[in-house]
């Protein structure tokens, strides 16, 4: 009787230990792994009188941006996102080219692409080219704030 109540509590403890176990690593690029992630702004954009603040999330395959425009002297915001999907080449040591490719695919329409040139600038932090109002380029930088 004894040894049966010990084997039983043996056997929770075992179950209760494989509940919590996590699935098995997925592969991951050394690309990957530098992009993976939540990357803010570090300050804003804009021309004239209006400003941007953008948030970069990179998933394994899978991006979103999402812009929040403002043109405060006349109290007009609002909130922009783009999504689609992302793979990424490393050029050097610090230089990754990452194509976007925006939105989701639909049979006979193929999908906007748009190609960025990101430098790691710090371990923590990248510079994009970027389109500003205007017609202009400027080099944008980014902070990982997550993970």
């Amino acid at each position: 009787m004894r040894f049966t109540f010990i084997a039983a509590a043996a056997l929770a403890l075992v179950a209760a230990a494989h509940a919590d176990v996590l699935p098995p690593q997925e592969e991951i690029s050394d690309v990957q792994q530098a992009l993976v992630g939540t990357w803010q702004q570090t300050a804003l954009t804009g021309a004239g009188h209006g400003e941007a603040m953008q948030t970069l999330f990179f998933g394994k395959s899978d991006f979103k941006l999402v812009s929040m425009n403002a043109l405060p002297a006349q109290h007009v915001y609002s909130v922009g996102e783009e999504a689609g999907t992302w793979t990424g080449t490393r050029v050097s040591p610090s230089v990754v080219e990452v194509t976007l490719t925006l939105g989701l695919a639909s049979p006979g329409v193929t999908p906007p692409t748009e190609t960025l040139h990101v430098e790691f600038t710090a371990p923590d932090t990248i510079t994009i080219a970027q389109q500003i109002g205007g017609g202009g380029e400027a080099l944008v930088t980014y902070k990982h704030v997550y993970p």
